[in-house]
């Protein structure tokens, strides 16, 4: 359950000791001596500072720029990190402490950020006063825990637990950064509720005057900073965490590419976020109420049973429904869990486009739940390659379109049968649909009891104060729970949801027929 926690301050500029002594207080040292890094500290408050001015320093490495996803990206080498940084032989777990102390070295020596545009900063060398606050942050930040991990452990021998909540952690790095606000959410995107919270502080009058904002990002247990500075217009994302290939990271992103910054922290900082939640399962997916829409669409207009019915009205109402509450997540394409469901989509629609073309043959229900339970399990890792996921995808999408386009402006098939056939048909059909007794029915009791908590879920989504009742929400619960087993039982290339339904509406359109010809 990601949490997400936003961080507004600023901190109080330290007087200098002497009238010489106003300009940022760094540590010159020769950059070619190799025992720099053991200078002491000669006030015991502040770490030393290397003014860097050659790259080829043994202490700072020397980092180019690279472009990525739309953005800047300074990936330093793999040892440094907090966990591998001098020599570290165990895991860092001072991520907050280490944010805290970037954000009063930042707010301290008011570090000037570079001026940044697009492609110019591709093979520029990050800043050294920004890797210098960066290290410098990591190795303080490792101190402090340590220190502060004694403490707890002198409290009590029984605290093993190792992470710092933001106020714990400004604490522990004796209070020189001022929380402003912070808000929290759960079972929510982390895209989306990242956009929506620094929007918030930008907006903020408490803020307005402030020349930089910092801002911490609690995720997943890991912390990481942001940071909005008004005279370039530009955010700086930081992240002393290990990755695969680098260490850690510093990342520009310009005002106007924020949305691009977002998805990247979603994707590649934070990819739990990706993962689907309780709430997120399959058929609420983006991608896949999406395609609900589309098939529902294409139904409704181009079929002759559905065109003018009440069923036809349901599917596109509970297609619609679906589609609406989760539009806010049809970005969402750092996934891959929507091939699948992009694959069972392209298979539904080729059988009714191959059904059109060749009327005299007809695709057998036990075929099509078989091909349903081979896709439906499909091993993910098929896909797990970034280019074979691509083109697959757009593949998929491109042929969903093209079918659908084909089948909306193909004429429908005519009813040539006589009111009595029609009305064999229809027996046939609906009866056969609310036949209990067989499981394997289209509307069997696993049929039912899969249509009946769908209308409950949209019923949810239009009026969400019902989950005020605690009941209600256990009755829900075990009705979903169950009602997932309807997948295995009918016959559909594209889940029981959707073709159930169909068939329902299906039904409602044939009895109307029957009856228009019966009576009228």
């Amino acid at each position: 359950m990601e949490i997400l926690r936003r961080l507004v301050g600023f901190v109080r500029r330290r007087k200098p000791r002497h009238e010489d002594d106003s300009r940022t207080q760094l540590l010159q040292t020769d950059p070619t001596d190799r025992n720099a890094e053991n200078a002491l500290r000669a006030d015991g408050e502040k770490p030393p500072c290397v003014d860097l001015r050659l790259p080829s320093s043994p202490l700072v490495p020397f980092v180019e720029a690279s472009q990525a996803h739309g953005l800047t990206l300074w990936s330093l080498p793999y040892d440094f990190s907090q966990s591998r940084l001098g020599g570290r032989p165990t895991p860092s777990t001072a991520c907050t402490l280490i944010s805290m102390k970037l954000v009063e070295s930042l707010g301290n020596e008011q570090v000037d950020f570079p001026h940044l545009r697009g492609i110019f900063t591709l093979g520029k060398p990050c800043p050294p006063s920004l890797l210098i606050m960066m290290l410098n942050a990591i190795v303080d930040g490792n101190v402090l825990h340590e220190k502060a991990m004694m403490k707890r452990r002198k409290r009590s021998p029984f605290t093993n637990y190792d992470c710092f909540t933001v106020p714990q952690a400004i604490r522990a790095c004796d209070n020189h950064v001022m929380e402003i606000d912070y808000t929290s959410c759960s079972n929510a995107l982390l895209r989306d509720f990242l956009t929506d919270a620094v929007r918030m502080v930008l907006n903020s009058t408490v803020v307005a005057e402030c020349s930089r904002i910092y801002m911490a990002l609690v995720a997943f247990g890991r912390t990481t900073t942001l940071v909005f500075d008004r005279p370039t217009r530009g955010f700086f994302f930081f992240d002393s965490h290990s990755h695969k290939e680098h260490g850690a990271l510093i990342c520009y992103s310009d005002h106007k590419d924020f949305h691009k910054l977002v998805v990247f922290i979603a994707a590649v900082i934070y990819p739990e976020s990706l993962r689907p939640t309780g709430k997120n399962n399959l058929m609420v997916h983006p991608v896949c109420a999406f395609l609900v829409f589309v098939v529902a669409s294409v139904a409704r207009f181009a079929n002759g049973f559905f065109r003018g019915s009440l069923g036809g009205t349901i599917v596109f109402y509970l297609a619609s429904v679906t589609f609406y509450c989760s539009r806010s997540d049809y970005a969402n394409v750092e996934g891959f869990k929507d091939l699948p469901v992009l694959l069972l989509t392209f298979l539904t629609m080729a059988v009714h486009f191959y059904d059109r073309q060749n009327p005299a043959l007809k695709v057998d229900d036990s075929r099509a739940v078989i091909y349903s339970l081979v896709i439906t399990f499909l091993p993910l890792e098929l896909f797990a390659y970034d280019d074979r996921r691509e083109v697959l995808r757009v593949f998929l999408v491109f042929g969903v379109i093209a079918l659908a386009i084909e089948l909306y402006f193909a004429e429908p098939k005519k009813v040539t049968c006589s009111a009595d056939e029609l009305y064999e048909l229809s027996e046939t059909s609906v009866y056969s649909m609310f036949y209990s007794s067989d499981p394997y029915s289209c509307l069997g009791r696993l049929g039912k009891l899969l249509c009946f908590s769908t209308v409950t879920k949209s019923a949810i989504m239009l009026f969400p104060a019902v989950l005020q009742s605690q009941l209600l929400l256990f009755v829900i619960y075990i009705l979903h729970s169950i009602s997932i087993l309807g997948f295995l039982f009918t016959p559909a290339l594209f889940g029981g949801f959707v073709q159930a339904v169909k068939l329902t509406g299906r039904g409602f359109g044939v009895a109307a027929q029957w009856i228009k010809l019966k009576f009228y």
